[in-house]
């Protein structure tokens, strides 16, 4: 548990610092490094890793994609092709005894939701008052996260999901719906009483609301592989808490779906 404290106060110390600074390059270059980190720790996971030339493939994709996102060029079509056809090419030209399509396809779909969906984290934060619009990236993920782990840990009486993570409950699973609302709605009473925003209550609340079931379907898909493949973190370059995935697995689902409603919808004016 003391392990756990000390690296969730240095981890928030370090995304605060992120988060407060007005330096867009600082963010970008934490998305990325963040994207590389998860992809190695899927790779691992699946056994892709010993491919060396797939995941330089994949990892000069990502790097390039997540390029393409901050410089706002959302046509990813040339890329694909060189991307597929130089991962079909390794198996032709040495890989094809041991390197199946099936390896083909799993380096390929990782290459892209994971630098994807980590960069709308960025494209939040470039949106107007997205230096304010920012935290709910992060409030949908962690406080939805908290409340269903105390709510659970102390209320907790039926399985949710047994089959994929035994300790989750339904009451937990309630409690995070119930607090990712709530940090949604405080977070307007702060924009409003504090900064002055106008707020549009009833969207917001909308917003917490899709924000906790998408953090809870990321956090329960990163629970499926790891279940699927045998291991108890992605990694442990968190002392106490495992590896990037198994910290931000919540984050890799409620920034793209917060990027998509922000990006449509005005909650604060």
């Amino acid at each position: 548990m003391g392990k756990r404290l000390i690296s969730s106060a240095v981890g928030l110390a370090i995304l605060l610092v992120v988060l407060f600074s007005n330096n867009l390059y600082l963010m970008e270059g934490c998305m990325i490094v963040i994207s590389l980190v998860a992809m190695y720790e899927l790779y691992r996971t699946i056994g892709i890793i010993k491919y060396k030339p797939l995941v330089i493939v994949g990892a000069i994709c990502a790097i390039v994609i997540m390029f393409f996102q901050f410089a706002g060029i959302n046509s990813f079509f040339g890329l694909i092709l060189l991307t597929i056809t130089a991962l079909f090419l390794i198996v032709i030209i040495g890989g094809g005894e041991t390197i199946k399509f099936e390896h083909i396809a799993m380096t390929f779909m990782i290459a892209l939701f994971v630098p994807v969906f980590f960069s709308q984290v960025v494209k939040v934060r470039m949106l107007d008052n997205g230096k304010y619009l920012i935290y709910l990236v992060f409030f949908a993920a962690f406080i939805t996260d908290s409340c269903a782990f105390f709510v659970g840990r102390f209320f907790g009486r039926h399985k949710f999901a047994p089959r994929v993570s035994p300790k989750k409950t339904v009451e937990g699973a309630i409690g995070g719906f119930a607090g990712g609302i709530a940090s949604f709605l405080i977070f307007g009473l702060v924009m409003q009483h504090v900064f002055g925003f106008t707020v549009n209550y009833p969207l917001l609340a909308l917003f917490g609301a899709l924000g906790a079931v998408i953090a809870e379907i990321g956090d329960l898909a990163a629970s499926v592989i790891k279940r699927q493949y045998g291991i108890k973190d992605y990694g442990d370059i968190m002392p106490g808490h495992g590896g990037v995935l198994d910290r931000f697995d919540s984050v890799l689902f409620t920034a793209p779906l917060m990027s998509l409603l922000l990006h449509n919808f005005t909650v604060l004016m």
